[in-house]
């Protein structure tokens, strides 16, 4: 009875609802969640074909796999370091692959290439970070430049073929009326949403993020675990490359410019901060999707697409500014 009482007595006030309005913003997967609603219902509207299965498979197949990269610059983000160089490292992984592919037609081999260049960008990056104690954007703008530069160096600046019929069809390949890629990008996403929120080794992230000179005095080796989350991130990009290789046909020297800025513009709008010490799986995949729609949203309106630009950063503008007014509140 007293408590029915006291909520009543919060109602009537108004605490009662800002509790609940400051609980609605500070998740920012609340907002995000109502305007991929709101964008999904717009959307249909306008073009009823938008929700129809070969336009949103689609959608699925080409997008998924830059959830694998999103959140490797997530876990970079929690710990307060960045990666400027997963776009180049991407295209270098395709080229590095379809190259050996070229050469010895075996796909292991190709394969495994790959696998290695990823983590050996990611390894030399947490290096330059770490041990060299260069900035991260330094570090990996730079990283970025040479991985660039090799990708053009191999190719002479044109595409390498990609031919062999397994790596295209399993790249490509359904499974229960699903992209494969979309499958594994959704399995793997709630398999680290579920160890960043519970394991001990990733929640070390956290307060490393927070507060670096904190974490070291109770035992963490705040270095070595932001190296491995370069070569974490190196791993991600070495798969991602590898399945877009198999899905274009084709290694692009060229490839993925840009992509960077946009992975990490996905996960601030997700919930990560550039200070550091926050972030969540489940909101930068919401970002991932959100992006995505307004991508599609202006192919559907008939915007040109020299103008996502200017969306995307009113957008990450907007949710960074909400950023500090939730955190303010909060102090």
């Amino acid at each position: 009875m007293e408590a029915e009482i006291a909520i009543s007595s919060d109602v009537k006030n108004g605490s009662f609802l800002k509790r609940i309005f400051w609980l609605f913003i500070r998740r920012r997967e609340f907002f995000l969640v109502i305007m991929i609603f709101l964008m999904i219902i717009t959307l249909s509207s306008i073009r009823p074909s938008f929700l129809s299965y070969k336009n949103l498979m689609a959608l699925a197949s080409n997008e998924a796999m830059k959830g694998f990269v999103l959140i490797g610059i997530l876990l970079l983000l929690v710990t307060r370091d960045f990666d400027l160089s997963v776009g180049a490292g991407m295209s270098l992984v395709g080229v590095g692959m379809a190259w050996v592919l070229a050469q010895s037609g075996s796909i292991a081999l190709g394969v495994l290439t790959g696998l290695i260049i990823g983590p050996l960008v990611g390894y030399i990056n947490g290096f330059l970070v770490t041990k060299l104690k260069m900035a991260s954007f330094i570090a990996t703008l730079g990283t970025l430049y040479m991985a660039r530069s090799l990708c053009n160096v191999i190719t002479q600046g044109k595409a390498i073929p990609v031919g062999n019929r397994v790596i295209i069809d399993l790249f490509n390949s359904y499974f229960l009326g699903l992209p494969g890629t979309f499958i594994w990008m959704v399995l793997f996403a709630i398999f680290m949403s579920i160890i960043l929120g519970k394991h001990k080794y990733f929640r070390r992230l956290f307060f490393t993020g927070i507060n670096e000179r904190g974490a070291l005095m109770v035992g963490i080796n705040t270095n070595n675990l932001r190296w491995m989350m370069f070569v974490f991130s190196g791993l991600m990009m070495a798969v991602a490359g590898i399945v877009y290789t198999g899905m274009l046909r084709a290694a692009v020297p060229l490839a993925f410019s840009g992509l960077e800025m946009k992975l990490i513009a996905m996960a601030i709008i997700g919930g990560a901060s550039l200070k550091g010490g926050q972030g969540s799986v489940i909101g930068a995949i919401l970002g991932l999707l959100l992006v995505t729609l307004i991508g599609n949203a202006m192919t559907v309106i008939g915007i040109s697409p020299q103008w996502e630009g200017a969306i995307l950063g009113s957008i990450l503008v907007a949710a960074s500014i909400l950023d500090v007014f939730v955190q303010k509140r909060v102090e």
